[in-house]
């Protein structure tokens, strides 16, 4: 009787040893690992990977840091900022020193609108790691929001220092110039871009909306035009520049030369269709097959409205649009009612004059797309930068 208990016990232990063997936890460990501090999976399983993980027993303090840094992470890119700002408090009560904690704090702290323990936060994590342009970007933008102009100025200029690709930093020092002091100061900020920072796009991007905005002078603009194309791969980037000249300052004909050269070439290749300029929504909610071999007049038209030609925008869709058939032509008007445009039935049903002034509609949306690139006159048209953001 013994013995056969002692077999038995001989086989359960062998069973248990199989089910939990060190390969199998260790590749369970690892899979949660690589969720909660990947960031991988939905917010309730890195969360939860982050909690079973932190039950282990004999975690350092500064591990336990980390677990608890990646958990309130998971946390504030769902948007939970009261949980991330409770994750990181016990993360810096652990560790003291933890730049990644102070700075993601911050950020929960500023998007709760708690502008003053950001600042804070944002100060502490600069005074372990200085050169932290998140940082300095996020203390900037409330410089700015709270109208500390110069300090913010300042802020983004230290960020160009460590990192001078930064083009929201470009751009923001540029609009906060143009909307205290007006376009002499922004000239001689890009001025002096060129020579601090000759090899980055972004300068040459404000030189070309200066010219755009102020001079006229689209020689000016064309040559600046020409010192992106020198940067850049980006053939698409270089062609709307080259097509917004001319439609706003230069010749027309060329204009909608270049217009026609960037729809066909976005036509060619989808992945040059989802960049910068052009919004992603506009290709992924429309099939192509249901386009009835109209595609390149649609581009053409979002183009020339995204320019502001809504003259020519108008034309162009209106000529392509009622010749869809009705698949067609509800993924488009689908499209349009997804940017919050009034679509009402009777366009669905091809009704001509419920069709045109859908268009007129998305055509004048379309057209605000690329507003917030534009200088205005401070004497004219305060310029409203949070929005430009």
């Amino acid at each position: 009787m013994h013995i056969r208990l002692a077999a038995l016990i001989v086989v359960i232990t062998a069973l248990l040893l199989s089910t939990n063997s060190p390969s199998k936890l260790d590749a369970e460990h690892a899979k949660l690992t690589a969720a909660c501090l990947g960031n991988k999976g939905s917010t309730s399983h890195v969360t939860g990977a982050c909690t079973t993980l932190m039950a282990v027993e004999g975690l350092t303090p500064a591990y336990q840091s980390t677990l608890l840094g990646a958990r309130g992470w998971a946390f504030y890119c769902d948007r939970q900022y009261e949980n991330a700002i409770a994750d990181y408090n016990q993360a810096l009560a652990l560790r003291s020193k933890n730049a990644t904690a102070f700075l993601r704090r911050a950020m929960a702290l500023d998007a709760l609108g708690n502008s003053e323990a950001a600042l804070a936060d944002y100060a502490k994590t600069l005074s372990i790691d200085p050169k932290n342009t998140n940082a300095l970007l996020g203390k900037s933008e409330i410089d700015e929001k709270q109208g500390r102009f110069a300090e913010a100025v300042l802020g983004y200029e230290r960020v160009l220092d460590i990192k001078p690709d930064s083009r929201k930093s470009g751009y923001a020092i540029a609009f906060l110039l143009n909307q205290e002091d007006g376009k002499d100061a922004v000239k001689t900020f890009l001025d002096q871009a060129s020579m601090r920072w000759p090899e980055q796009i972004w300068a040459y991007e404000l030189r070309v909306e200066y010219h755009l905005s102020y001079t006229s002078d689209y020689l000016g603009a064309l040559a600046a035009v020409s010192e992106i194309d020198r940067l850049t791969s980006d053939i698409g980037t270089v062609l709307l520049l080259q097509a917004r000249v001319h439609l706003e300052i230069g010749d027309e004909k060329k204009g909608i030369e270049y217009v026609q050269k960037l729809a066909a070439y976005q036509h060619e290749d989808d992945d040059t269709m989802k960049g910068i300029f052009i919004k992603r929504w506009f290709y992924n909610a429309v099939g192509w097959y249901l386009w009835r071999n109209k595609e390149e007049m649609m581009l053409r038209g979002h183009l020339y409205a995204v320019m502001g030609r809504p003259d020519l925008a108008v034309s162009e869709l209106e000529n392509a649009l009622p010749s869809f058939e009705y698949k067609g032509r509800k993924a488009i008007l689908d499209s349009f009612g997804k940017q919050g445009i009034s679509v009402p039935r009777q366009a669905y049903d091809g009704s001509p004059e419920h069709l045109n002034k859908a268009i007129s509609d998305y055509v004048l949306h379309a057209g605000r797309l690329i507003e917030p690139l534009k200088f205005r006159s401070v004497s004219t048209a305060p310029h409203d930068l949070e929005k430009d953001k």
